[in-house]
């Protein structure tokens, strides 16, 4: 109940873990891009090690190789990661998570439609003008782009490609999300006295105490994120050694 007290795109992201995985039985889950502690909430009964580039995570690495061998981690996850790596990266960065999984891969991210990037970039212009700043991580949506549905196929073929059973689960509502962000901006934006106002507006409505996680087989005009599920069938596909 408490850890729906939370913002429900956190929630969301997290959750699906415990929901995609919790039957799986794993001992060992590494969150390739997370922050320390923050999956380790929903699944209490594995151990977590959350990888990063910075001091965020349990374990710390320079942004290319896993400091991992090839088939070491039960499941390898990586939650809202791709959107903040430029284009080029991408795939190298999937590539390590398949390497490094021994039996799950699970890769989420916002999807990148037309519309959702073109509402994205107008929250970003919005968010510029009520604090004179940008949000960082709204922001990078726009420099480096929401994963698209191109790009999606491509990184199914890729996890396919290497013994895994894959399938795309799709959740959420980025319009619902878009619009809660706005209408705290806009609250912000024409008085400036209630911007900190604004803020708690948009964390109050946005709580995941108000949605239900909701997983569908089909994309839908609306959806915020997919999920790239895979369970390792074969292990004859390995990217490189860590010990490059």
């Amino acid at each position: 109940m408490f850890s729906r007290l939370t913002h429900y795109d956190s929630y969301e992201r997290h959750k699906a873990v415990d929901l995609l995985l919790g039957q799986a039985s794993c001992r060992l889950i590494l969150d390739a891009g997370g922050v320390a502690g923050s999956l380790a909430r929903f699944v209490r009964e594995t151990k977590v090690i959350a990888l990063n580039i910075d001091s965020t995570g349990n374990v710390r690495y320079a942004g290319k190789t896993f400091p991992f061998g090839a088939h070491t981690i039960d499941a390898v996850v990586s939650l809202d990661t791709l959107e903040h790596l430029p284009r080029e990266f991408r795939k190298g960065f999937v590539e390590e998570c398949v390497r490094v999984a021994k039996r799950f891969v699970l890769i989420a991210a916002p999807l990148g439609t037309p519309a959702h990037s073109a509402y994205e970039a107008k929250l970003d212009h919005l968010y510029y003008e009520v604090y004179g700043t940008f949000n960082r991580w709204l922001h990078e949506h726009i420099v480096y782009g929401l994963p698209t549905k191109t790009e999606l196929i491509e990184l199914k073929q890729l996890i396919s490609d290497c013994g895994f059973s894959v399938k795309v689960l799709y959740a959420g509502n980025y319009e619902w999300q878009c619009r809660n962000l706005e209408h705290s901006l806009l609250l912000g934006q024409s008085f400036r006295s209630l911007q900190k106002l604004g803020g708690l507006f948009n964390i109050a409505i946005s709580l995941a105490l108000w949605r239900k996680i909701v997983f569908s087989e089909s994309p839908y005009d609306v959806a915020n994120r997919f999920y790239l599920l895979g369970q390792r069938v074969e292990s004859d596909c390995i990217f490189g050694s860590s010990d490059e």
